[in-house]
């Protein structure tokens, strides 16, 4: 073996070994992607319509307490819905479009949407590790503090947006 042969061959190595580990985080997060169809956001409404407690709507926070405990920055979202066991992420090995595809399911609404492409193969890795997996619903109605220039001051309008889900897969 010549010298070069020896230099190309521990080079070789390093890069072989790099591309077989694929490491994850303690704790990867994402939004899933394919969520806005139109029949999904109506099952999630309806998901949320069932889940609202007129007591603890926006925290249970009045207007003048937002006004007084938050910046114009914020959303104080209508309900908080979160989990831990109602969603399954599914590897999908014979999907045409991208074999490492993972579809998120929901017990109660079904298929809602997949996890983002550049995060597939990490998300794969953290379910062979055994992450734990927990999620949260973004979006839908909020309250946010706006400058009101006819009143001249600051109020609480409510607006809304697109219903989402964030994935949190932690390390036990």
């Amino acid at each position: 073996m010549g010298f070069f042969d020896g230099i190309f061959k521990n080079i070789k190595s390093k890069l072989v070994n790099k591309t077989k580990k694929v490491k994850t985080a303690k704790k990867i997060k994402f939004i899933v992607v394919d969520i806005f169809d139109g029949v999904i956001q109506r099952d999630i409404k309806s998901m949320v319509k069932g889940e609202k407690d007129i007591n603890n709507l926006y925290e249970g926070l009045s207007n003048k307490e937002i006004l007084e405990r938050y910046s114009d920055k914020d959303k104080i979202y209508e309900v908080k819905i979160y989990g831990n066991y109602e969603i399954q992420l599914i590897p999908e090995p014979e999907n045409r479009y991208d074999h490492n595809a993972i579809k998120v399911v929901h017990k109660e609404i079904g298929h809602v949407g997949y996890v983002p492409v550049v995060d597939c193969i990490k998300v794969k890795k953290a379910l062979e590790d055994g992450y734990l997996i927990e999620w949260r619903l973004i979006g839908g109605k909020y309250k946010c503090i706006e400058y009101d220039s006819e009143k001249d001051k600051k109020v609480v309008r409510v607006n809304n947006n697109e219903y989402g889900i964030m994935m949190i897969l932690t390390k036990p």
